[in-house]
């Protein structure tokens, strides 16, 4: 979908990293998109500047209209982590890390989570921030939403 924006002289790259804790080793790929004015509306959408002149990251007020499917799956392919629940000790649902929004901005990701997609989730306190926990109830229905918009390498994150 954004291989028409790629810069043309940069290829995606590949980049293999190993867990020192576990000693596991994961794969990541990134590219580079051009600087385009018709990326501007939806930076505006989930940027704002602050009284210092940064950047910060925020949820746009209508994001239950924006939010898809394939964007859900898309925030999971980036975002979400295998999740473990406060109270069991196994790995059952989704983690969708969340670390960079204000409390306010998670709990309305959270409610368009719960209405829009109805998955049953829960906010989980973390060094960071909040992250949204989605229950391992939930799991079936979100594999069902969003299956068909994760690659292979990623589906790991949905699937048991």
């Amino acid at each position: 979908m954004f291989k028409p924006y790629i810069v043309i002289d940069r290829k995606v790259k590949e980049r293999i990293s190993i867990n020192k804790k576990t000693n596991k080793e994961y794969k990541s790929i990134s590219f580079s998109t051009m600087a385009l004015p018709l990326f501007n509306k939806w930076a505006l959408l989930f940027y704002i500047i602050d009284e210092n002149g940064n950047r910060k990251k925020r949820v746009c007020c209508n994001i239950n209209k924006l939010l898809t499917r394939r964007g859900l799956a898309y925030w999971i392919m980036d975002d979400g982590s295998i999740g473990q629940s406060s109270k069991l000790k196994s790995k059952t649902g989704l983690h969708l890390n969340t670390y960079a929004f204000t409390y306010t901005d998670v709990l309305l990701l959270q409610n368009v989570l719960n209405e829009k997609f109805n998955l049953k989730t829960s906010l989980h306190k973390h060094n960071s921030g909040y992250r949204i926990y989605i229950w391992e109830r939930s799991m079936t229905h979100l594999k069902e939403l969003v299956s068909e918009y994760i690659i292979d390498d990623m589906l790991y994150k949905i699937s048991k």
